[in-house]
């Protein structure tokens, strides 16, 4: 499938993996999503099994090793936290990122859905041959290494405040530009100008 892009045999040969990958990785889904271990809004396992291996971790540390949006992340940890999976604890090192745990009722659930995910993995891997696939896992796991390598460098600070963005007052040829307030338009505004100036005189009556 790869032969002629890539320029060599081992890039040829990982492309197709990656395709592979990818297209598993679609059918994956939505057989998890039959056998409940993916829910409709995805990423709980996830999130649990890197709060079950790797303790209590803020939300920007947990969207790095993904890596998506911080706001992503946060988003999942607010719901599981109002359904009591995970629970905010205070950072000494950091006020405003806070760490999230798993709780007790999260790791009954990560049992859980481990458990349906064991199940499915022993039906997909019942014709396969055990070696092989213990070989083949070597591929990911040099693959996620290299690509932590070349994310890592590319990372933004997870806990800077968003900048605002201010738009000052420019003057250009007598006129003063700003922001309007009814619109984000600019709109420009005329010098004022003197009473009496520029005005015609009134014309003068005759009476004669």
């Amino acid at each position: 499938m790869a032969r002629g892009y890539s320029r060599s045999e081992a890039g040829a040969a990982l492309m197709d993996v990656i395709a592979l990958a990818l297209q598993a990785g679609f059918k994956l889904r939505a057989l998890g999503r039959r056998t409940g271990f993916v829910s409709a809004r995805g990423g709980v396992w996830g999130l649990l099994r890197s709060l079950k291996q790797g303790g209590p971790q803020t939300v920007p540390a947990l969207a790095r090793a993904r890596p998506v949006a911080r706001q992503h992340i946060q988003k999942l940890a607010d719901e599981m936290a109002a359904e009591g999976l995970v629970a905010f604890k205070a950072n000494p090192a950091h006020r405003r990122s806070q760490f999230v745990a798993i709780t007790p009722a999260g790791e009954r659930l990560y049992e859980e859905l481990t458990l349906k995910l064991a199940r499915m993995s022993d039906e997909l891997a019942a014709d396969m041959d055990g070696r092989k696939l213990g070989t083949a896992a070597e591929t990911p796991k040099h693959l996620v290494a290299k690509l932590d390598v070349l994310l890592g460098d590319a990372e933004e600070a997870p806990d800077a405040p968003p900048r605002k963005r201010k738009t000052p007052a420019l003057r250009r040829g007598g006129f003063q530009t700003r922001p309007s307030r009814r619109s984000h338009s600019v709109r420009r505004l005329a010098p004022r100008r003197r009473r009496g100036a520029g005005l015609k005189p009134a014309p003068t009556r005759s009476w004669d």
